[in-house]
């Protein structure tokens, strides 16, 4: 993973948002780049990550369909 692509990437979060990272070898090295960025850096079980990124939400109350949920995966597009 080159370093300057996730700069930038983490740079177009925003201060509320959440990221989950899997628990991979590099983990803690992404965690340290997001986490200035972020309100919060969960790292993950990867099992627990596949399930959370395939899962089918729907709007509640709490969670506007405004689209603010925001869904990226690192190396997939």
């Amino acid at each position: 993973m080159r370093r300057e692509l996730l700069n930038a990437f983490a740079a177009t979060l925003m201060t509320e948002d959440v990221v989950v990272v899997e628990a991979t070898g590099n983990a803690a090295a992404v965690a340290a780049v997001m986490t200035p960025h972020v309100k919060k850096v969960v790292i993950a079980n990867p099992k627990q990550v596949r399930v959370i990124a395939y899962a089918k939400t729907r709007p509640t109350r709490s969670t506007p369909a405004s689209g603010s949920v925001r869904n990226f995966v690192w190396g997939r597009s």
